[in-house]
Formats: C-alpha cells, structure tokens, sequence
C-alpha cells in the first residue's frame, strides 16, 4: 500500500468495514420506533436476525421514507450510527481506510445500502467519495 503513488485510489465496500448489515441496523431501529409497516414487519424481522434479503430490505427501507424531509432522514440516519453502527466497524478494516488515508491515497466508499444510510460512515471514514443507492427526493421529500 505504501508503495502505491500518491493520488491512488482505495475503494472500500461497506461489508468489508462493518459486522452485519448497515440497512438491518436501520430496519431495527425503524422497528423499535414503530416506523414498519405491518407488511414489511416478518421480513424486516428476519434482516435484523441476520437473514433475508437485502435488495428488498432496501426497497422497504426507502419505501418507510416516503414522504419524509430529508434533512430528518439524515438526522436519523446520523443518530442510528452514532448509537449503533459505529459500533460494528471492523477495527482491522478502519486502520487500513486509515493508512490508507496517510499515504494520500483517496478513499472511495461504496455500498448497496442508500445514500442517506451511508453518509455518516463515509464522513466518519474521510472518504473522499460515495457510490450508494440514490433515493428520489421531490421537493426536499424523499419519494419512497
């Protein structure tokens, strides 16, 4: 990595940096807030436990949004990894975003998980970059 020219660019995936599931932390913390709808509710039970789908769980996640500003997504958003998923970082994966960082690499974030989910980790990380599932936003709303 050291050998690496300066200017390189490290691309790093969310599943590498975190234990589980960015969107299954984002599910539970919908479920305890009583933001599932009821049909969602089985499947999103299942993510959180460590199962299902989770191109679906995107599409519930974001479909939870609908309607809601963004500036209140992204608080959310700021809080759930404050309170939890800080907390699944992988320790080895963060010191090597971190050398990487001093050799003068850039550090570009990627994931399937949306934008707003994963905003806070990248700034978090120092990633110069976020390449995330993009969610429709209409007139400061997020369209679901």
């Amino acid at each position: 990595m050291r050998a690496a020219p300066g200017g390189s660019v490290a691309v790093v995936d969310e599943t590498a940096l975190l234990e589980g599931s960015a969107v299954g932390v984002h599910a539970g913390a919908a479920l305890r807030a009583g933001r599932t709808a009821w049909r969602s509710l089985p499947a999103d039970v299942a993510l959180v436990a460590g199962a299902g789908d989770d191109e679906a769980a995107v599409r519930r996640l974001v479909a939870g949004w609908a309607g809601e500003d963004t500036d209140t997504v992204a608080r959310r958003a700021g809080t759930v990894f404050r309170d939890e998923l800080a907390a699944r970082l992988r320790p080895e994966m963060w010191a090597l975003v971190a050398e990487h960082r001093r050799a003068g690499h850039r550090v570009v974030l990627t994931g399937h998980a949306p934008r707003p989910v994963l905003e806070p980790l990248a700034e978090d990380l120092g990633a110069a970059d976020l390449v995330a599932t993009e969610v429709e936003v209409r007139d400061g709303a997020m369209s679901g």
